[in-house]
């Protein structure tokens, strides 16, 4: 049976929840009318409601009450009436089942493009990252001028005059920072720029990257602790640590949104908009990795999270998935899936109270003719769908050492080398299968192990694999190790292993459970691979020829196609 221990309505009436206990992965029902007057019933068979009855009054809906009561036992029966004076709103009434939870849609969300400014633009240049803009030679008109830069226990207030519009955050290395830009924005005054420091001692500096990017670039042992959080009325940035965050200065932060309406409108293949409206202006921060997007709200409680729960998936939107924004923060933050081929922009309404979201598909994976010259006696060949067992896999390959850290030695012979050779081709070959692969390093750089942690857990990884070259005092012992901590990386250590003991003619040392930084701190499932022994002089020669190299990183790229097979 399913027993029914809690009734919801959310904030637009137009959706209840019943929350309940069950193993059933189905519940049978039926459903008709009653006259005099008119009513719509719904019968849940083999159902159980704690309260025996309630009744649900609507005041802004079509429908205008719901009876709900056990209507009998041996069999049970839960019957739901729905009252109202429109024959076609009782007949729209849809019933959904999530999980442990009963939903009734009682009307449709209308939502309409909305005319509001974009907030948040997805955009990533490349050239921004590599400290290579391209010169500018006359600068847009500025729609943002930095005007104040304010202190606080918590973080740092930058407020403004204009609309803030701001691209996405990206992380640097050597040292560890991340980085946020405001589009077509300058500052006021030149004590602006240059740097802050927070009261944790970490420091922001503030410059202007081009004629059109006021950029903020936080250094920090912790970049994926940073949002920045932007003000109800799009002339404020709160650049705060999630983890000492009080309550953002912003206006109207202290006001507590609830969840108004909700909607969601597919306009056409390619796009699609979501539609949020609040009681109040909202205080939130965007950040986007390589296949996800999240919204955090400072003022939205996590109780609204029940609002989103029936939101219907399109081509572009496959659902939130709410959460709060930390552990020790019971406010409201939203995840969805966004691949590399969906673009996302948001905007917020002149009073802060409606989030829009638009969601376009920018590149679509269709078949492309590969006859170059088709006529009638040369007909055109389609190319062939390639399978690509690590599509949208996010994977992050750490070659071990670097810079002025060279790993083992012997002789003249680095360990540094060797490893990021194999992670190079680690990278070609995940590639091909589909992978998002994220380097820490891709060449001769020092980074701390905090940096390489850091760098996963900001991409929201879905995946950890650092390379290493093992080295021992007795120069006999030579072989192959994999190394996982954390239970969830278990099997993937062993699929990997597998793959190596069958494809490199070496010892099989094992696996070890083994407490190394990089594998114990990413949230991602997460192995070192100790590929060979530098002390041993065989092996040693072998780990720098490229036979072995080529065999070591495809036997690794093996290893995890395995991984996700099971």
């Amino acid at each position: 049976d399913f027993k029914i221990t809690d009734v919801k309505v959310d904030n637009s009436e137009k959706i209840v929840l019943l929350k309940g206990e069950t193993k059933s992965t189905y519940v049978e029902y039926s459903a008709g009318f009653l006259d005099n007057p008119l009513r719509a019933y719904i019968d849940l068979n083999n159902v159980i409601f704690c309260e025996n009855k309630k009744t649900l009054e609507f005041k802004n809906n079509l429908i205008k009450k719901i009876n709900i009561a056990q209507f009998q036992t041996q069999p049970n029966m839960v019957r739901l009436v729905f009252h109202s004076d429109s024959p076609e709103a009782l007949k729209n009434i849809k019933l959904i089942k999530n999980g442990n939870v009963l939903t009734f849609k009682l009307a449709d969300f209308k939502y309409e493009k909305p005319q509001i400014p974009v907030v948040f633009s997805d955009v990533l240049p490349k050239e921004y990252q590599e400290g290579k803009a391209k010169s500018i030679d006359e600068a847009k008109f500025s729609q943002y001028i930095l005007t104040n830069v304010m202190q606080s226990d918590s973080g740092i207030l930058f407020a403004g005059i204009g609309t803030l519009k701001l691209s996405r955050p990206f992380i640097l290395t050597d040292p560890i920072r991340i980085v946020f830009d405001v589009q077509n924005a300058i500052a006021q005054k030149k004590e602006f720029y240059g740097e802050h420091k927070f009261a944790n001692g970490d420091i922001v500096k503030i410059g202007q990257f081009s004629p059109n990017t006021l950029r903020f670039v936080v250094t920090t042992e912790n970049p994926v602790l940073y949002k920045a959080f932007i003000s109800p009325d799009l002339q404020s940035i709160f650049l705060a640590n999630i983890e000492e965050i009080k309550m953002a200065p912003l206006p109207n932060s202290q006001l507590v949104a609830g969840v108004k309406n909700i909607g969601i409108k597919q306009t056409s293949k390619d796009e699609t908009f979501i539609g949020i409206e609040f009681d109040a202006p909202i205080v939130h921060s965007l950040r986007r990795t390589y296949n996800k997007f999240l919204i955090e709200f400072l003022n939205v409680d996590f109780t609204q999270a029940k609002n989103f729960m029936a939101l219907k998936k399109t081509a572009q939107f496959d659902g939130f998935i709410p959460q709060k924004i930390d552990e020790n923060i019971d406010k409201l933050a939203l995840l969805f899936s966004a691949n590399d081929n969906l673009k996302v922009e948001t905007g917020l309404s002149q009073d802060g109270k409606a989030l829009a979201i638009k969601l376009t598909t920018i590149e679509n994976d269709i078949e492309e003719d590969i006859a170059k010259e088709p006529s009638v006696d040369k007909p055109k060949v389609k190319k062939e769908k390639k399978i690509l067992p690590l599509k949208n896999k996010v994977i992050v390959v750490d070659a071990g050492h670097g810079g002025k850290d060279s790993g083992a030695i012997s002789g003249k012979m680095y360990e540094k080398v060797p490893a990021l050779n194999m992670a190079l081709m680690l990278k070609e070959n995940l590639e091909n299968y589909g992978a998002k692969v994220i380097m820490t390093r891709s060449d001769d750089t020092y980074l701390s192990l905090k940096d390489r942690v850091s760098i996963s857990n900001y991409e929201n990884a879905d995946m950890f694999v650092s390379i290493h070259l093992n080295s021992s005092e007795k120069s006999n012992i030579n072989g192959l190790e994999t190394h996982w901590y954390k239970a969830d990386s278990k099997d993937l250590a062993q699929a990997v292993h597998n793959q190596l003991v069958k494809n490199i003619k070496a010892n099989d040392r094992g696996l070890f459970k083994s407490m190394f930084y990089v594998i114990n701190h990413t949230y991602a499932p997460a192995i070192l691979v100790e590929t060979g022994f530098i002390s041993n002089p065989q092996e040693r020669n072998e780990l720098f020829e490229k036979e072995r190299q080529k065999a070591t990183a495809k036997a690794i790229a093996d290893g995890i196609i395995d991984y996700y097979k099971r």
